[in-house]
């Protein structure tokens, strides 16, 4: 997802520009400097605290988990 280019950055972050849209500095940190297990770990934590965005990433985060780790 490191690369701007990929079709899992694209889609996540479409989620966040709809959703969260001031969570997209952070998103763009995280996915820079961080291994993909921390990436998702992050996005994880929304689980309780951002419900709508959870809801809309959830079904990304299982090919994501499988596919980059």
């Amino acid at each position: 997802m490191r690369k701007a280019n990929s079709q899992d950055y694209r889609e996540f972050r479409t989620l966040f520009e709809v959703h969260e849209p001031a969570l997209l500095p952070e998103f763009d940190e995280e996915v820079k400097t961080s291994a993909p297990l921390e990436v998702f770990m992050w996005l994880e934590s929304f689980r309780t605290t951002r419900k709508e965005l959870w809801e809309s990433l959830d079904p990304l985060l299982t090919d994501f988990f499988y596919f980059n780790l």
